[in-house]
């Protein structure tokens, strides 16, 4: 697209706009999916496995259905034979023959009372033949491990991107391979060697996941749902009960958070088969926070092993990484972090030798997804501590081996592909300006405490076969009625896109709505997720805008007797560019005409896969994401303790459409990091969650936010809607890193696995 500027002189472009959705969500009175009340609906409760793998002898509900009240009881030999998932169908909906996780539905239960369904579940009789079972991701790889999917090579899959390794539990690997690695490790001065350990993470969304489901007798299912991706949950269910798209409508209110763990149908397909047994009854499904905790996504625990061969001057000339995702006991998204992590796993980094070797192995545990950040969080993690390692061992500035290094435009990633639109240095330059020189800090108390400052930077890819629809219909009083299938939870998507509809039809920012989502009428968009909104969905709206535009001047052109070329658009008045006191309304217009909509479609056309063996591409990605955080602690040696004093992020975001907005999402995303960094671990014994709840699994609050300094740069990607490009994750990313390396800087040690407790610290600071 053309007409790119740091600050362009185009209206609403940069205006901190107020937004869409701000009175409702400030009033209480915004609508989620927890809210959907429909009359005689029933309540859904799941009967879940206690057990981490067994094999179901028998299973019995006849006495559960003899509860007064209960209305029907659904198990897995109600739906025997369907396969579901993302990117690989390796999970039935309820379990059939076996259970592989603690937490896996085995049957539902609907009635009006909820007493009633409590009941109903403690009389569901099922005898287990426990197996052996595997909890370690390492483990599970070696020869001889408890097999979980005796059928994986007979399932499903995406086949440009999944390959799993039939008769093992790894369920993809992916590799990306660029120069020669060991040739490179013969050329360096220095070879550094590290592992590094990300525990296993809730997303904890205020709402938990919801679905309201009615099927129809005339066979036509509809499905209120909290959820990311409803034409995404509309084709899986769709596809695993064997219905017709045109049979299956999903309406998506206001998501209340999201963070990429209510993508994928996990309560819409449990609702919708309770639903289809009580044709005309509407069922709702809404998961109690324990089973948000252990029974939807989880962000998986990781591991990873990274060996980097340097220059004396601090030259980066070779990097082998190995990556190990535990899935869990299903794929279903994790199969698809396993490669986008891989392929991010170098680090943003001019590294002519790369070697990456990804793995996504399937153990007895809750089912890790997507999460914010979609697998580079953990990957930055490893390269940014061991970066700050080879610095210190090297005698370089933390930040100088960065910019030594770091990504510029026209650099090639290590997939192959050109960058373009890149403001890593701006963002390092900018974090270090706001932060101060990375050194350790003079006590103020004679050695109790120490004080330390550290950096990280990032860049993430985002998907190049990505897509998205947009709609701009013109109502007959002139107003504009935007419809796209971008879900809103909570990143302001819905503002910035009635910013761009209004600056490109040249009509004032009031009149534009947004239609409720609504599949029937909504046109499609890849699920909202990968900071793709404000790029494909913004480059979608603004193509409608633009063709709704043109539809209106050549009707204007036949009223005021011009040629469409020499008029123009500014506050929904249609003027000849020579005569502007000659005109007409946009309303005018449209009262004398039929309905007039302009469309969109936005796609790469030269996007492309990646090499199954080499992970090369020319354009795998729409685009790269850049960052640098930096972070200044102060740590007690007496107690391990630790605060985190300061955070400052400077985020290359292209062009920012509505600044306040990308301030934001920096600023949520620095809080969910500093969780990671401090306290967030799901734990787990023998497979069951220890800690499932708020009460134990504590996450930040007001109290444990610091000062946060969010910092805006702009580097246009050349295709994005006025250069602008995403934000929604990398706020996440570099945000444990740069804490890490301050406490590097302060303890003089590196601490090697999340979170960073004060056990942790003590054990460290004591160890000579």
């Amino acid at each position: 697209m053309s007409g790119i500027s740091r600050t362009p002189d185009v209206p609403y472009i940069g205006e901190n706009v107020v937004r869409e959705d701000g009175r409702e969500k400030s009033t209480g009175s915004a609508r989620y999916a927890t809210d959907v009340r429909l009359e005689d609906a029933l309540t859904v409760k799941i009967f879940r496995s206690p057990r981490p793998h067994a094999r179901i002898r028998s299973l019995d509900v006849e006495a559960a259905q003899q509860v007064g009240g209960v209305e029907v009881v659904v198990t897995g030999q109600d739906y025997p034979d369907i396969f579901w998932g993302t990117f690989l169908r390796d999970q039935n909906i309820f379990a059939v023959d076996k259970v592989r996780f603690a937490g896996q539905p085995v049957a539902a239960v609907a009635g009006g009372d909820p007493d009633a369904l409590t009941e109903a579940l403690e009389r569901i009789a099922i005898d287990y033949e426990d197996l052996p079972a595997v909890f370690d991701s390492h483990e599970a790889m070696e020869p001889g491990a408890p097999i979980l999917h005796e059928r994986l090579g007979d399932y499903q899959r995406n086949e440009a991107f999944i390959f799993p390794k039939p008769g093992t539990n790894i369920c993809n690997h992916f590799r990306l391979h660029k120069g020669d690695v060991e040739k490179g490790f013969r050329k360096a001065d220095i070879l550094f060697e590290d592992a590094y350990e990300v525990p296993m993470v809730q997303h904890c969304p205020m709402e938990p996941h919801a679905c309201t489901a009615l099927y129809e007798p005339c066979g036509r299912l509809n499905l209120w749902a909290s959820t990311q991706g409803p034409h995404l949950v509309r084709r899986q269910v769709a596809e695993a009960l064997g219905f017709e798209l045109s049979r299956v409508r999903v309406m998506a209110p206001y998501c209340g958070g999201g963070f990429g763990g209510k993508i994928s149908a996990i309560a819409e397909l449990l609702a919708s088969a309770v639903a289809l047994k009580l044709p005309g009854r509407p069922v709702q499904l809404i998961f109690e926070r324990e089973e948000e905790f252990g029974s939807s996504f989880v962000r998986q625990a990781f591991l990873c092993e990274y060996r980097t061969g340097v220059l004396k001057d601090g030259t980066l000339v070779a990097r082998q990484v190995k990556l190990i995702w535990d899935a869990g006991a299903f794929g279903d998204y994790e199969a698809s972090v396993c490669r986008t992590a891989g392929s991010n796993a170098a680090g943003p980094y001019r590294i002519p030798n790369v070697q990456i070797d990804s793995y996504c192995v399937y153990t007895n545990k809750p089912v890790a997804g997507a999460f914010r950040g979609f697998g580079v969080s953990e990957v930055c993690f490893g390269y940014e501590q061991q970066l700050d390692r080879i610095a210190l061992e090297i005698g370089i500035d933390p930040l100088e081996i960065r910019l030594r290094n770091g990504f510029q435009e026209g650099n090639e990633h290590a997939m192959g592909q050109s960058l373009a639109g890149v403001g890593l240095v701006e963002c390092l330059k900018k974090v270090r300006e706001a932060l101060g020189p990375l050194e350790l800090l003079p006590s103020a108390d004679g050695g109790k405490t120490l004080r330390g400052r550290g950096i990280a930077c990032m860049s993430k890819t985002t998907a190049g076969a990505a897509f998205a629809d947009a709609e701009i219909e013109i109502q007959r009083d002139g107003s504009i009625l935007l419809r796209t299938s971008a879900v809103e939870h909570g990143q302001g998507s819905h503002t910035i896109l009635r910013q761009m509809a209004a600056a490109e039809m040249g009509c004032e920012l009031s009149s534009v709505a947004v239609a409720s989502i609504d599949t029937d009428f909504s046109p499609p968009t890849s699920q909202t997720s990968a900071s793709k909104t404000t790029f494909f969905d913004g480059n979608a709206v603004r193509l409608a805008a633009a063709d709704a535009r043109r539809r209106i001047l050549d009707k204007a052109a036949e009223a005021l007797e011009a040629d469409p070329a020499d008029l123009s658009v500014e506050k929904g008045r249609i003027f000849s560019k020579g005569t502007p006191e000659r005109g007409i309304s946009i309303a005018e217009i449209a009262q004398g005409a039929e309905t007039i909509r302009g469309r969109g479609s936005f796609r790469l056309e030269d996007a492309t896969g990646m090499d199954p063996e080499t992970g090369q591409g020319k354009r795998p990605a729409a685009y790269l994401m850049f960052a640098a955080q930096g972070a200044e602690v102060e740590v007690d040696v007496e107690t391990g303790r630790f605060k985190v004093l300061r955070l400052v992020a400077a985020h290359d975001v292209g062009q920012a459409i509505h600044g306040q907005a990308c301030e934001g999402q920096i600023e949520g995303a620095l809080v969910q990091g500093l969780g990671t960094a401090m306290f967030e671990e799901l734990q787990c014994e023998q497979g069951v969650l220890t800690n499932g709840n708020l009460g134990d699994y504590k996450i930040p609050c007001a109290l444990d936010t610091p000062p946060l300094v969010p910092i805006i740069v702009e580097e246009p990607v050349p295709d994005g809607p006025w250069g602008a490009k995403g934000i929604g994750e990398p706020g996440l990313v570099p945000t444990a890193p740069a804490i890490g390396n301050a406490l590097f800087a302060a303890l003089g040690r590196p601490i090697k696995s999340l979170p960073f407790t004060p056990d942790k610290i003590l054990r460290y600071w004591a160890t000579p």
